[in-house]
């Protein structure tokens, strides 16, 4: 039998390493101040119309007719549940959920079912709060075992103030934003002239996706702004930049003006984390406040996930995962009194031990058991009490 495109089973080491990654990340979370919620893995379709395409949704239909969907995004349910509470100031929140991307291309790295852990902060936290999530998103990766790694942050306002008066409708926009994201210069060439964009134009177009590395992209970038708003953007990242070397954050971040993922999802800081020798994100990430508003007045919010299996590959690529533990005892009863075995294994548990029945018809079937399972003692109890016995 076979798995339907896109999903996957996740065996016992695997389960094990994950179990591990998603409690340290967690308790990191929870550390800052973020409570955990969970959201339901069916929604109404209405909750995601014009954010995510439905094309992208896994769709089946309620008893009422109405159109559900298989959750493809936890932030959003967030701002929903977030809507019907009376806060001021701040709130914290942070998940473990499965989400659901129907993907009908075999052809890519994108699975159909993928579980991530998340933070999202909601509220006016100001600059600081940028600073937060990035400074929390190299705290999950550092509790999670990751060392090798950078946060990439950017700024999608920049590319927006630039955009201002190219004349480009949405469609094309969106297809130059592509080209900027996946650094195609020779693309976005063709691209620029086959639009007549303006010369001055496709020039700082064209310098946009050079511009990544340490925070002296900041100031090269300057020469690209056209009003106030465009040199308030790089304040902003320069402030964020200054705050993290100050907190001794600096050696895990760099700066990509040209990193433009979620144009219309994201609404400033936008950042991505990426592990050595992996080609794909482990975390996304950034403001939406565009998004938060749509649910509650004046509702700022930022956040980011990390794919859970994504992080697993690049913490086997540097051999930190381990193999699950076996069982500490295995045992089988041949005849004794089964009020004593219950009451002596209850005890080894109690003490947090493994303890396993094997099930075995007789002793040498039970040491076959351990050995296979690499158990190394076994517990045999018959009417003469127990007898324990280390397996080699």
């Amino acid at each position: 039998m076979t798995l339907p495109y896109g999903v996957q089973d996740y065996l016992p080491d695997e389960c094990y390493n994950k179990n591990i990654a998603e409690k340290r990340i967690c308790d990191t979370f929870s550390a800052f101040g973020y409570d955990r919620i969970e959201t339901p893995a069916l929604e109404y379709s209405d909750l995601y119309a014009g954010i995510v395409p439905v094309e992208k949704m896994f769709k089946l239909t309620d008893n009422d007719g109405r159109l559900l969907v298989l959750r493809p995004d936890t932030t959003l349910q967030v701002c929903r549940m977030a809507a019907k509470m009376q806060f001021s100031g701040v709130k914290k929140f942070y998940y473990t959920e499965n989400s659901f991307e129907y993907l009908p291309n075999v052809y890519t790295s994108r699975t159909r079912e993928f579980s991530q852990a998340g933070v999202e902060l909601l509220g006016d936290s100001g600059p600081d709060g940028d600073v937060e999530i990035i400074i929390l998103a190299i705290e999950a990766f550092l509790s999670a075992g990751l060392e090798n790694f950078l946060i990439e942050i950017g700024d999608v306002r920049f590319f927006k103030c630039i955009m201002r008066g190219c004349g480009l409708d949405e469609e094309d926009v969106q297809a130059m934003r592509e080209l900027i994201d996946k650094k195609d210069q020779l693309g976005l060439e063709v691209f620029l002239q086959r639009k007549g964009v303006d010369e001055d134009l496709k020039e700082k177009f064209l310098i946009l996706p050079s511009l990544f590395g340490k925070a002296d992209v900041l100031e090269e970038a300057r020469r690209l702004c056209g009003d106030d708003s465009c040199a308030a953007v790089l304040d902003h990242l320069g402030y964020i930049n200054g705050r993290l070397q100050k907190l001794g954050y600096g050696k895990y971040i760099s700066f990509d003006l040209g990193l433009l993922r979620g144009l219309n999802y994201y609404s400033g800081l936008v950042i991505k984390g990426l592990a050595a020798d992996m080609g794909l994100s482990v975390l996304d990430g950034g403001r939406y406040d565009d998004i938060g508003g749509l649910f509650k007045e004046g509702m700022s919010a930022v956040g980011f996930a990390i794919g859970m299996k994504r992080l697993l590959v690049a913490l086997d690529n540097r051999r930190a995962l381990k193999k699950a533990p076996p069982c500490d005892y295995a045992y089988s009863d041949f005849g004794a009194d089964g009020a004593a075995v219950s009451a002596y294994i209850g005890r080894l548990r109690r003490d947090g031990l493994r303890v396993t029945d094997a099930f075995a018809p007789d002793r040498a079937a039970l040491k076959a058991f351990a050995k296979e399972n690499g158990i190394g003692k076994i517990i045999a109890f018959t009417a003469d009490g127990a007898e324990t016995e280390e397996v080699r």
